[in-house]
């Protein structure tokens, strides 16, 4: 079962911060750390864009998309 994307518009307030930090503070379900590891997996998009950088400035305004994979199962 897979999860439905969360989509996030980001205030204005938050320009100039960092994607990971910003969004740290906007999914408070989601560590920092697992953050950074959706954004440098790609399953974060800013606007139609794929963000790959945790350090991405944040312009305000942009639409975020995040894609949380399904959990996999310990072997």
């Amino acid at each position: 079962m897979s999860h439905d994307p969360l989509v996030i518009k980001i205030d204005p307030v938050y320009a100039g911060q960092r994607l990971d930090k910003v969004l740290s503070e906007l999914c408070p379900d989601l560590t920092r750390s697992r953050i950074q590891g959706l954004i440098k997996s790609g399953a974060v998009m800013m606007e139609q864009d794929i963000c790959t950088q945790p350090s991405q400035k944040i312009s305000g305004g942009e639409h975020i998309t995040i894609t949380i994979p399904d959990a996999q199962p310990a072997t």
